[in-house]
């Protein structure tokens, strides 16, 4: 069995961050791997104070320019050449991030020796192959341009039988780690394929993050069935027209398109002070969408594959 995604929430607030909570970024780390989705400006001591690991393969997702969405990313990449990065880093961000980086560093004069992969979004809605996973983006309702992101994560090869694979006449060696990659081989003219050697797949995680937005229907339903939906709430429940004006969510919003999209999980974040009691804001929610919790900075969620 695969081992569990680990999700940390690493900053929750709005805007203004608070004492309890630093600006938006969520990790989302794999055995081996580790995304950041946005960057906000006390990112390094909470990967630090939290245990997230970046020294080996880091992509950085950046939903959208805001600055507190982003203030933290070049002390990060700054400090990952410090520490002798030499690993490429990949960044995903929308049109302009070249062009916003190259001010940075000329401002601050700094310079890294690592490769920087940027891919900049020209396109609103779009798909890339990450490797283990598959990164589409849509565009969120919100100013400057925004989107959300989906991280569908690919299936998992079910187990090699090796005693099957001896008996179609596969020796073992390269022929093995082919079929286990789901490639069909051929040894003496006869084809063997992945399924007559490999358990059943384990079905991949799929993750949905809003970034910053206001509810809107190409949310619900690319979010169809998500294993996690990770949702802005900046306004409370009973908040009446300042969402609309900014372009954000109330938490009830994100309970709605939780429930209209049946998905497995509600994690709520990007908090305003305006919500100070938790727990009942929550239950306020609950009677929409009952699997959901408010993130605080620390939080952590495993998604299992057993479950």
């Amino acid at each position: 069995m695969p081992e569990p995604i680990r999700i940390v929430f690493l900053g929750t607030s709005a805007a203004v961050p608070s004492i309890d909570r630093g600006q938006s970024c969520t990790a989302i780390q794999f055995s081996q791997e580790t995304i950041l989705v946005d960057v906000g400006e006390n990112a390094q001591r909470s990967i630090q104070k939290f245990r997230v690991k970046i020294g080996k393969k880091l992509t950085i997702l950046l939903t959208h320019f805001h600055p507190d969405h982003t203030l933290g990313l070049i002390g990060l990449l700054t400090s990952q050449e410090m520490m002798g990065r030499t690993r490429p880093i990949q960044l995903v961000a929308p049109e302009g991030c070249i062009d916003f980086l190259k001010l940075l560093f000329r401002a601050y004069g700094l310079r890294i020796s690592y490769t920087l992969q940027i891919y900049e979004i020209r396109e609103e809605r779009g798909k890339l192959d990450m490797g283990r996973w598959i990164l589409e983006w849509f565009p969120a309702i919100h100013f400057p341009p925004a989107y959300s992101y989906i991280i569908r994560e690919k299936d998992h090869p079910g187990k090699f039988r090796i005693e099957k694979a001896k008996q179609l006449g596969v020796p073992q060696g390269p022929l093995w780690g082919k079929l286990q990659r789901g490639e069909t081989v051929e040894i003496d003219g006869k084809t063997v394929t992945p399924d007559e050697v490999l358990e059943t797949s384990i079905p991949g995680k799929v993750i949905v993050i809003s970034g910053d937005t206001s509810p809107n229907e190409e949310l619900v339903r690319k979010s169809q069935g998500a294993d996690l939906l990770i949702h802005e709430g900046t306004f409370p429940a009973n908040e009446n027209d300042k969402h609309e004006k900014y372009k954000h969510s109330r938490t009830i919003d994100a309970a709605r398109i939780a429930r209209q999209a049946r998905v497995k999980h509600l994690v709520i974040n990007h908090v305003s002070t305006r919500i100070t009691d938790l727990q009942e804001e929550e239950d306020k929610i609950r009677e929409v969408f009952a699997n959901l919790e408010i993130a605080t900075d620390g939080q952590e969620i495993l998604l299992r594959y057993d479950q």
